[in-house]
Protein backbone atom coordinates (compact mmCIF):
# COMPACT_ATOMS: atom_id res chain seq x y z
CA UNK A 1 0.00 0.00 0.00
CA UNK A 2 1.45 3.37 -1.04
CA UNK A 3 1.57 6.56 1.00
CA UNK A 4 -1.44 8.10 -0.73
CA UNK A 5 -3.51 4.98 -0.13
CA UNK A 6 -2.47 4.92 3.55
CA UNK A 7 -3.49 8.56 3.99
CA UNK A 8 -6.80 7.92 2.25
CA UNK A 9 -7.45 5.00 4.59
CA UNK A 10 -6.65 7.15 7.62
CA UNK A 11 -9.06 9.86 6.48
CA UNK A 12 -11.79 7.28 5.82
CA UNK A 13 -11.30 5.90 9.32
CA UNK A 14 -11.59 9.39 10.79
CA UNK A 15 -14.73 10.10 8.82
CA UNK A 16 -16.36 6.83 9.80
CA UNK A 17 -16.50 7.63 13.51
CA UNK A 18 -15.76 4.05 14.39
CA UNK A 19 -17.44 3.16 17.72
CA UNK A 20 -15.34 1.38 20.34
CA UNK A 21 -16.91 0.34 23.66
CA UNK A 22 -19.74 2.79 23.15
CA UNK A 23 -17.35 5.71 22.51
CA UNK A 24 -16.24 7.22 19.25
CA UNK A 25 -12.67 6.25 18.49
CA UNK A 26 -12.16 9.05 16.01
CA UNK A 27 -14.22 12.15 15.26
CA UNK A 28 -14.80 13.50 11.79
CA UNK A 29 -12.20 15.83 10.41
CA UNK A 30 -13.25 18.98 8.61
CA UNK A 31 -10.66 20.65 6.42
CA UNK A 32 -12.75 23.05 4.29
CA UNK A 33 -11.83 26.66 5.04
CA UNK A 34 -8.81 25.51 7.06
CA UNK A 35 -5.17 26.32 6.45
CA UNK A 36 -2.49 23.64 6.69
CA UNK A 37 1.27 24.03 6.64
CA UNK A 38 3.18 20.96 5.45
CA UNK A 39 6.96 21.01 5.88
CA UNK A 40 8.81 18.85 3.40
CA UNK A 41 5.74 19.11 1.19
CA UNK A 42 7.50 18.96 -2.17
CA UNK A 43 8.13 15.21 -2.12
CA UNK A 44 7.47 11.91 -0.39
CA UNK A 45 5.08 11.70 2.54
CA UNK A 46 4.89 15.50 2.75
CA UNK A 47 3.71 15.77 -0.85
CA UNK A 48 1.14 13.00 -0.39
CA UNK A 49 -0.12 14.65 2.80
CA UNK A 50 -0.38 18.05 1.11
CA UNK A 51 -2.31 16.51 -1.78
CA UNK A 52 -4.73 14.70 0.54
CA UNK A 53 -5.36 17.84 2.62
CA UNK A 54 -6.02 19.82 -0.55
CA UNK A 55 -8.44 17.20 -1.81
CA UNK A 56 -10.26 17.48 1.52
CA UNK A 57 -10.67 21.22 1.02
CA UNK A 58 -7.78 22.73 2.98
CA UNK A 59 -5.69 25.63 1.78
CA UNK A 60 -2.15 24.21 1.90
CA UNK A 61 1.18 25.98 2.35
CA UNK A 62 4.05 23.78 1.17
CA UNK A 63 7.32 24.51 3.00
CA UNK A 64 10.40 22.96 1.43
CA UNK A 65 14.12 23.61 1.07
CA UNK A 66 13.93 22.81 -2.66
CA UNK A 67 12.33 25.94 -4.13
CA UNK A 68 11.84 24.54 -7.64
CA UNK A 69 10.31 21.28 -6.39
CA UNK A 70 7.98 23.11 -3.98
CA UNK A 71 6.81 25.51 -6.71
CA UNK A 72 6.28 22.64 -9.16
CA UNK A 73 4.37 20.55 -6.61
CA UNK A 74 2.13 23.50 -5.70
CA UNK A 75 1.48 24.23 -9.38
CA UNK A 76 0.65 20.57 -10.10
CA UNK A 77 -1.77 20.42 -7.17
CA UNK A 78 -3.39 23.78 -8.02
CA UNK A 79 -4.29 22.37 -11.42
CA UNK A 80 -6.82 20.18 -9.54
CA UNK A 81 -8.57 23.30 -8.26
CA UNK A 82 -7.12 23.31 -4.76
CA UNK A 83 -5.36 26.23 -3.04
CA UNK A 84 -1.62 25.50 -2.74
CA UNK A 85 1.21 27.95 -2.14
CA UNK A 86 4.92 27.14 -2.07
CA UNK A 87 7.40 28.65 0.37
CA UNK A 88 11.10 27.94 -0.06
CA UNK A 89 12.88 27.84 3.28
CA UNK A 90 15.12 25.89 5.58
CA UNK A 91 12.91 24.81 8.48
CA UNK A 92 15.93 24.79 10.79
CA UNK A 93 16.27 28.58 10.30
CA UNK A 94 14.08 29.99 13.08
CA UNK A 95 13.76 33.44 11.50
CA UNK A 96 12.86 32.09 8.06
CA UNK A 97 10.35 29.72 9.63
CA UNK A 98 8.70 32.49 11.66
CA UNK A 99 8.57 34.76 8.60
CA UNK A 100 6.98 32.05 6.44
CA UNK A 101 4.37 31.22 9.10
CA UNK A 102 3.58 34.95 9.35
CA UNK A 103 3.17 35.16 5.56
CA UNK A 104 0.77 32.23 5.59
CA UNK A 105 -1.23 33.79 8.44
CA UNK A 106 -1.44 37.14 6.63
CA UNK A 107 -2.50 35.42 3.39
CA UNK A 108 -5.13 33.10 4.92
CA UNK A 109 -5.96 34.65 8.28
CA UNK A 110 -4.75 31.72 10.39
CA UNK A 111 -2.80 28.49 10.50
CA UNK A 112 -5.05 25.64 11.63
CA UNK A 113 -2.89 22.57 11.06
CA UNK A 114 0.84 21.85 11.12
CA UNK A 115 2.31 18.73 9.53
CA UNK A 116 6.06 18.22 9.94
CA UNK A 117 7.41 16.00 7.19
CA UNK A 118 10.72 17.78 6.52
CA UNK A 119 13.66 15.53 7.30
CA UNK A 120 17.28 15.00 6.49
CA UNK A 121 19.47 11.95 6.84
CA UNK A 122 23.16 11.15 7.13
CA UNK A 123 24.56 9.14 4.27
CA UNK A 124 28.20 9.46 5.36
CA UNK A 125 27.93 6.53 7.80
CA UNK A 126 30.96 6.33 10.05
CA UNK A 127 32.47 9.35 8.31
CA UNK A 128 29.65 11.64 9.48
CA UNK A 129 30.89 14.82 11.10
CA UNK A 130 29.53 16.71 14.06
CA UNK A 131 28.16 19.23 11.54
CA UNK A 132 26.27 16.43 9.78
CA UNK A 133 24.70 15.36 13.08
CA UNK A 134 23.90 18.96 14.06
CA UNK A 135 22.02 19.37 10.77
CA UNK A 136 20.02 16.16 11.29
CA UNK A 137 19.09 17.08 14.85
CA UNK A 138 18.20 20.62 13.83
CA UNK A 139 15.85 19.61 11.02
CA UNK A 140 14.43 16.36 12.39
CA UNK A 141 14.18 17.42 16.02
CA UNK A 142 14.28 21.09 16.87
CA UNK A 143 12.50 22.39 13.75
CA UNK A 144 9.59 20.06 14.40
CA UNK A 145 8.92 21.72 17.74
CA UNK A 146 9.97 25.22 16.67
CA UNK A 147 7.22 25.40 14.05
CA UNK A 148 4.67 24.89 16.83
CA UNK A 149 6.24 27.71 18.83
CA UNK A 150 6.14 30.25 15.99
CA UNK A 151 2.70 29.25 14.75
Amino acid sequence: MGVTEQLSLLVRLYRRKVPTSGRKLMGSLEFANRTAVVTGGASGIGAATAQQLGELGASVAIFDLNEAAAAQRAADLRSNGSDFTAYALDVSDDQALAAAIAQVAVRTGTVDLLVSCAACFISAGRDATRSDWDRVLSVNGRATTQIEVVA
